[in-house]
């Protein structure tokens, strides 16, 4: 290559060294590059090297491909494994079922004592996890009521010491027949339809053959859960009722409320403060009532359950008993 190519007569001269310097550079710049021995990838074909690295991608490709299947059959075996563990237990509630009826276990009761526990109560190995915490507040909610009751007793019996209009007398006698009513009336009234309505559920979900031993063999203690959510829902709404009186506190009704709580100012300070916390506890539960009422409502619209299915099995369950009672007959 002419050096005086590159020669402009316009700029500026360079120094000689720097002159030298750029000469030496153009002349290195035109040599042509002598491939590096120990790279192989230099003598290959571009061709070549364009197969090698699609080759190499289509391994990773397959190596992410592998690993996604590795994960899904995980996934899958997981999924056989607890299907398994369903089954499994399926079936030794259906041998549960057929050997007989599961024992009473509530209320729990010592061994020495004569009396024995009157129902089964389960939650966890009868209601079904995705409403199995309505059945728990339910309960709860009953557990509550009946302490508020004896609570409230106490507070009927301040009110009878320190009162001096009359009523008093009526109001603490009407809190003791609360007291010995209302728990169980509650507890067989609202609470066990429910527990049985969210029961009945699950036996419905955990298989076809329960249905048909159920549907063709409806007992008073097998009764589906159309008729126990229509019980529930009646009983459960007198019992809001009930709470919304007490919580007013009418003389003669036998509750502490804010009625006779504001009444109390003048004769003692401290039992009006006691009579206005029971009837703030009152309020609260009407309140807990209203929201379980509301969602289990939610639940049962949801759940198939209707009022005309509440009503056939009601008939069936009538037929099956005459039936049985006829047979049965001499």
């Amino acid at each position: 290559m002419d050096p005086l190519d590159d020669y402009n007569p316009f700029s500026e001269p360079l120094p000689a060294y720097d002159f030298v310097m750029a000469r030496h550079s153009s002349n290195k710049s035109n040599v042509p590059t002598i491939p590096d021995p120990e790279d192989p990838s230099a003598y290959q074909d571009p061709v070549a090297q364009l197969q090698q690295q699609q080759q190499q991608q289509k391994i990773m490709m397959n190596a992410d491909t592998i690993l996604a299947l590795e994960r899904r059959q995980a996934e899958l075996e997981a999924r056989a494994a607890e299907l398994d563990r369903r089954e499994k237990e399926q079936q030794a509630r259906m041998a549960s079922y057929q050997a007989g009826p599961l024992p009473h276990n509530w209320p729990p009761l010592p061994p020495w004592c004569p009396c024995k526990p009157c129902v089964r109560q389960d939650f966890e190995a009868d209601i079904p996890a995705d409403c199995r915490w309505m059945a728990k507040m339910g309960y709860a909610l009953w557990l509550a009521y009946a302490f508020l009751l004896l609570l409230n007793m106490g507070g009927t019996l301040s009110y009878f010491i320190v009162g001096r209009a009359g009523a008093e007398g009526p109001l603490f006698g009407a809190s003791i027949l609360l007291v010995l009513v209302m728990p169980p009336l509650t507890f067989f009234g609202w609470h066990r339809p429910l527990y049985k309505a969210l029961r009945q559920v699950w036996m419905f979900r955990s298989s076809g053959l329960e249905c048909i031993v159920l549907f063709i063999k409806p007992s008073s203690s097998t009764s589906d859960s159309s008729m126990n959510y229509l019980l529930f829902f009646v009983m459960f709404a007198i019992q809001i009722i009930i709470v919304l009186i007490q919580c007013l506190g009418i003389d003669y009704l036998g509750s502490c409320g804010w009625i006779n709580g504001l009444k109390t100012c003048r004769e003692s300070k401290p039992v009006c403060v006691f009579m206005m916390v029971i009837a703030a506890l009152f309020s609260a539960i009407g309140g807990v009532c209203a929201f379980l009422i509301f969602r289990v409502h939610r639940h049962y619209r949801t759940s198939g359950a209707s009022l005309r299915k509440a009503k056939l099995e009601m008939t069936s369950a009538a037929a099956y008993e005459a039936s049985t009672g006829f047979a049965s007959m001499p």
